[in-house]
């Protein structure tokens, strides 16, 4: 195993709102159920008040109604910042486990549709931001591989506490097996038949990029077909059909 590439973006300041934002969906939520929810409704709750502020704030019955408003989504952006966001740093373990899995499933992706593996992390996308290319302690996270050609496989991982590669406080996904990227692959073709169902079926089999239409272990995959509807089918590691290790997509696929 070695080290591939690593993110080159450093963690970079984050808002206490976005911080609190993170923190609620990335650490374990124990503590307080739902504080994503709760974040967001109370900028609902803010945007609503600060919009009716001007106009009805000279209407003295109306007057109680933009306060409460205010005040409610205050105290409940609030919460979620006072409760979670120092969970963000009491639980980097936990913070960097979450990182660690997006980029992870983002990297997971791009080996399956066959695209190139970037010498940085950062062109990775994922929904979190800058934020989740560092860990719990705030340092960049790496890239791992393991084997070389078709064989070769992928971890994200992070160097830990003690921010030096290669010890016992490593932090490692799971690597890209051949079966993770069998599943990834089917979970692809299932997203990509259903569009344009208005097609033939093998039209739309065919218009599968070459990628997506073998498995792990490089073997293509087998449709069976049971009108209305069809599955894909990898034969997988002992490239046999018909034995316990077959891997069929989850979803029918409808014709």
């Amino acid at each position: 195993m070695k080290l591939l590439a690593h993110s080159l973006v450093p963690a970079s300041p984050t808002s206490y709102l976005h911080l609190g934002y993170i923190s609620a969906y990335a650490v374990t939520t124990t503590e307080l159920p739902g504080a994503k929810g709760v974040v967001m409704g109370g900028l609902g709750l803010l945007f609503v008040g600060l919009v009716l502020f001007i106009p009805l704030l000279r209407k003295a019955r109306w007057r109680w109604l933009v306060l409460a408003c205010v005040l409610a989504g205050s105290l409940l952006v609030a919460v979620p910042l006072i409760f979670r966001a120092p969970a963000y740093y009491r639980y980097p373990v936990a913070v960097t486990g979450k990182h660690v899995d997006v980029l992870y499933h983002a990297l997971l992706e791009q080996l399956a549709k066959g695209e190139a593996i970037p010498m940085n992390l950062h062109k990775l996308p994922t929904y979190y931001g800058s934020i989740a290319y560092a860990d719990g302690w705030q340092q960049p996270l790496c890239l791992a591989k393991r084997g070389e050609g078709q064989h070769a496989q992928f971890a994200i991982y992070s160097i830990g506490p003690d921010a030096i590669p290669d010890t016992i406080d490593d932090y490692y996904s799971t690597w890209t097996t051949p079966d993770a990227l069998t599943r990834q692959r089917l979970r692809i073709v299932y997203m990509e038949l259903g569009i344009h169902t208005d097609h033939p079926f093998d039209e739309r089999v065919k218009g599968l990029p070459p990628a997506i239409r073998v498995d792990g272990w490089g073997k293509p995959f087998r449709v069976k077909s049971h009108s209305p509807s069809a599955a894909f089918v990898s034969a997988g590691a002992d490239s046999v059909f018909g034995t316990p290790d077959d891997i069929a997509s989850e979803d029918a696929i409808r014709h």
